[in-house]
């Protein structure tokens, strides 16, 4: 389920770093805060996009 709820870069990254191990150092918070927040928005468009309850995803990717 896909929240639409906001999300605070700073909150998310303060909290998930520990889940996955990751120790960021105080240098680079910042930085990986703001990459966050710019993943994120890009995030919010793709998820935006309307797909039709049709579409499946191939199982095969083939370019």
């Amino acid at each position: 389920m896909v929240s639409n709820l906001p999300i605070d870069p700073a909150r998310f990254v303060e909290a998930a770093a520990p889940l996955v191990d990751l120790s960021i150092q105080e240098c680079y918070r910042e930085g990986v805060v703001a990459a966050f927040a710019g993943i994120a928005a890009l995030a919010e468009l793709v998820n935006s996009f309307p797909l039709e309850p049709a579409l499946e995803p191939a199982p095969v990717f083939q370019p």
